[in-house]
């Protein structure tokens, strides 16, 4: 994903900034609209941005969609088996499990939306694919751009309508400027950045701690607890057979000795 900033589970151009910096600057020099596309984090998501492009004499804001669709066979939750049935299509969404479930709703729960309009609706976690439809209205000549997740039996879960404003300057439009106007100077291009925030707004650091604290606890407590568990077990067997049984042995010597000497001195008794 490329807009979403906080991801800790998920792959995310957040851990590429300079490379994520040189695609919203390429955003930004296009005729928009332009929406993003991307997948591969096993759930479906809408995600918008609100950015701001900026030379040294021009800025202009605009809005930025991304939308991603992963899921077609799996996701984190939900899977495609075969159907008990042939009635059933032979295809049947199956839950991976109640772990799966409750980590997914827990990770949603605590994840800082700031990308979503809604934040459990803009997300979809079974299995799903999405389309993107081009409407053109024949009356008024309004353009828009339908986006929607269905899922595997063929039923519209999530979808957003992205009108497309009407272009009367049908001049050529250079990829290295944020204007339509293509005698800007080359300077601008030079010293444009672009500037993304949520459309909830910025997240603060405290609720970022928070956010990265609820996601390290349940993972100290399932992973790393039971790791250091398993090793301390590991090191406790090899302590008691190194050492343990070396201390059993001087043990029996020791206890050896003493019978030793107890039949020493009754000996001694009895001749005398």
């Amino acid at each position: 994903q490329i807009l979403p900033l906080h991801k800790l589970l998920e792959e995310s151009w957040s851990a590429f900034p300079s490379a994520r910096q040189r695609l919203l600057r390429l955003v930004a020099s296009a005729r928009p609209p332009v929406v993003l596309l991307s997948g591969d984090v096993h759930m479906a998501e809408a995600s918008k941005a609100l950015c701001t492009a900026t030379t040294a004499n021009s800025t202009r804001k605009f809005d930025l969609w991304e939308f991603t669709s992963s899921g077609l066979s799996h996701t984190f939750t939900k899977v495609i088996g075969s159907g008990p049935k042939p009635s059933e299509g032979g295809l049947l969404q199956v839950s991976r499990g109640w772990i799966h479930e409750l980590l997914w709703t827990y990770y949603q729960w605590i994840y800082p939306a700031a990308y979503r309009e809604n934040k459990m609706q803009d997300v979809y976690r079974a299995v799903h694919f999405s389309l993107l439809d081009l409407l053109f209205h024949p009356i008024d000549g309004s353009h828009g751009l339908l986006y929607r997740t269905v899922d595997h039996t063929g039923h519209t879960v999530m979808s957003k309508y992205l009108p497309i404003p009407l272009r009367t300057d049908t001049s050529p439009h250079h990829l290295n400027t944020i204007n339509s106007d293509d005698s800007a100077d080359d300077s601008d291009s030079n010293s444009l950045t672009v500037e993304c925030k949520g459309v909830k707004g910025q997240v603060s650091i405290a609720r970022l701690l928070l956010y990265r604290a609820a996601v390290a606890g349940p993972l100290m407590l399932f992973v790393v607890c039971p790791l250091v568990a398993v090793i301390w077990f590991v090191l406790a067997a090899v302590w008691y057979v190194l050492v343990g049984s070396e201390r059993r042995r001087r043990v029996r010597l020791d206890e050896r000795y003493r019978e030793h000497q107890i039949n020493m001195l009754s000996n001694t008794t009895h001749q005398s």
